[in-house]
């Protein structure tokens, strides 16, 4: 059915660009905007939206999961390779979107003394949104992570997931 958001068309490719102009860094806004654009007309912005969130029975899971990962191809795609290398690791689209407007936006100056205080508190909550996307089996890992005085980065967390993981791999 061509109106159902998980239909793909047989000229949709994981390794094309969706649109021309590939964020740069500093075009955010108006790449942002042709990223909307392009997806609306493909039926997809409820993948970046968060309307449609990923289904837990077939064969909607399987129909999520593959329009999903062609719209993470296509914002990977759509950027500049160092761009891209960031954009790789998220699992979901949703994810890939909110992950860029966050790392282009600013905090407002500063005079009171709240900014590091309010950065700390984002940083928690960017670790929180993490460490939720992970896999069930990373449960204890993830609460254990979450139990550090004080919290770790992001960065710190993904890397000691990924030594979990590398361990994991060795003893199987």
């Amino acid at each position: 059915d061509p109106a159902s958001p998980y239909f793909l068309h047989v000229f949709d490719q994981l390794g094309s660009p969706l649109i021309t102009q590939f964020l740069v860094g500093d075009n955010y806004s108006t790449w942002r905007l042709a990223v909307t654009m392009a997806l609306e007309a493909k039926n997809k912005l409820v993948f970046i939206n968060g309307i449609i969130q990923k289904p837990v029975t077939e064969p909607d899971a399987s129909a999520w999961l593959r329009c999903n990962n062609m719209v993470t191809s296509w914002l990977i795609h759509s950027t500049t390779p160092t761009i891209a290398n960031s954009v790789m690791w998220i699992q979901n689209a949703h994810e890939a979107l909110h992950d860029e407007l966050f790392s282009y936006r600013t905090a407002p100056p500063c005079t009171c003394g709240v900014l590091p205080n309010l950065t700390s508190f984002l940083d928690e909550d960017y670790l929180m949104d993490f460490l939720q996307g992970k896999n069930d089996s990373y449960a204890s890992v993830c609460s254990q992570l979450l139990l550090m005085d004080p919290l770790l980065s992001v960065n710190k967390a993904y890397s000691l997931l990924l030594q979990e993981e590398r361990q994991r791999s060795l003893t199987s």
